[in-house]
């Protein structure tokens, strides 16, 4: 239950801009309160990702677009000790392959943390706009979005 708490309140964290949603999260203790410090000191950091993440063009069917977003995640997990590859699919699949990040280890939990890179909106027209606390684009809400909150929430 705590932390199911825990994840719930990172991600209203990173969705409002660095700020508690409830006054519960006052009294955090002092593993959640790193957390809390350590989202707001890369606020700046995990937008201009997202952003950089929401405008290459990436829809299910751009296989170059769907694959730049890997390229640009790819060494973001690397650079936190994950083995990230990229797994090809067959041509006749028409769809793009997977960026594949494991950590292997013999302690602790197991962990399996999944999403996708595409969009379903094609072309240019979805670009990244900041509109004050608010941030707008193709998957800037869903799976590009989502896709950050899991790799600073690493």
């Amino acid at each position: 239950m705590r932390k199911r708490r825990l994840a719930a309140w990172l991600f209203g964290i990173v969705l409002c801009g660095g700020e508690p949603v409830s006054s519960a999260a006052q009294a955090l203790p002092p593993t959640e309160q790193k957390i809390r410090e350590y989202v707001r000191a890369h606020e700046a950091e995990q937008i201009a990702f997202l952003e950089k993440a929401v405008n290459i063009s990436s829809g299910t069917f751009n296989l170059q677009g769907v694959r730049a977003v890997g390229r640009l995640f790819e060494p973001e997990f690397s650079s936190l000790g994950f083995d990230a590859k990229w797994i090809a699919l067959p041509d006749a699949v028409g769809r793009a392959g997977h960026l594949f990040a494991e950590r292997k280890g013999a302690r602790g939990k197991r962990l399996l943390l999944i999403g996708h890179l595409d969009t379903v909106f094609e072309g240019e027209g979805e670009r990244f706009v900041r509109l004050d606390t608010l941030a707008a684009g193709a998957g800037s809400s869903d799976m590009k979005g989502g896709d950050v909150v899991v790799l600073y929430a690493l």
